[in-house]
């Protein structure tokens, strides 16, 4: 999958603690625009620290996130805002509101950011279904769903309003692999469509085998690989080849 050489964001010296616990300590690195970069690691290593601080959810204790040439740390409320619609996040629950049909999820961010008519809105919506498989389940509650339709719903939900990044957080996780794998194909069509950065939290090597431009380990809170998925299964480090394996 070819990617351009333009660096969409660049994270330097990045370090974020919670308490006593150093979660991340001086990571470096730049996400280039149009690549599918997959971020691993065991649970609980700062994956989703890391990916929350790309649109402005969290704040470095040191270090600092760079969007399009932009210190995130330096937006105001505004700027922020318009940010975050630039950089959508599928939150590894979905993040669905349980009370609303599947129609009223989909419309909240153009209901509430745009001043699109309502059969405008409604077009959007079947479009969106459409595209993750999903067609004709408007009316459903989310809390009618599967786990797997849950996420595609929300896939759906996150690309409303044409972001120009997909930050994904274990879009894996407790699925099984057929549905795993429509995930897969959906990320990667996602790309393809809408020419997307993606950014992938995962510890599902089937996944990243798929999926991945390139691959960043993070092991006690530092990156201990950057390259692509044949340079990490060549790797002699014994920590990265029993993650791995």
């Amino acid at each position: 999958m070819e990617h351009s050489n333009k660096i969409l964001f660049s994270i330097k010296n990045l370090s974020k603690s919670f308490g006593t616990k150093d979660v991340l300590k001086d990571v470096s690195f730049d996400i280039f625009e149009g690549e599918i970069l997959c971020v691993i690691g065991r649970s609980g290593i700062g994956k989703s620290v890391l990916i929350k601080h790309l649109n402005g959810l969290l704040e470095p204790d040191k270090g600092e996130v760079t969007f399009e040439g932009r210190n995130i740390l330096h937006l105001n409320n505004k700027d922020i805002y318009s940010l975050r619609k630039k950089v959508a996040m599928l939150f590894q629950s979905g993040a669905l509101f349980d009370s609303m049909s599947v129609e009223e999820n989909l419309a909240l961010p153009l209901t509430e950011h745009t001043n699109l008519k309502l059969d405008d809105v409604k077009k959007e919506i079947s479009e969106k279904l459409s595209l993750v498989g999903m067609e004709g389940i408007e009316k459903l509650h989310t809390s009618e769903l599967s786990g797997g339709m849950k996420k595609r719903v929300a896939l759906a939900r996150a690309v409303m309003q044409a972001p120009e990044v997909l930050l994904y957080d274990e879009p894996t996780t407790g699925l099984d692999p057929v549905i795993s794998d429509i995930i897969n194909d959906l990320i990667l069509d996602m790309n393809s469509k809408y020419n997307l950065t993606s950014i992938v939290i995962t510890h599902d090597m089937r996944s990243v085998r798929k999926i991945a431009d390139r691959v960043i380990m993070i092991h006690e809170g530092r990156i201990i690989f950057d390259g692509n998925i044949q340079e990490i299964e060549a790797s002699a480090d014994p920590v990265i080849q029993q993650f791995i394996s």
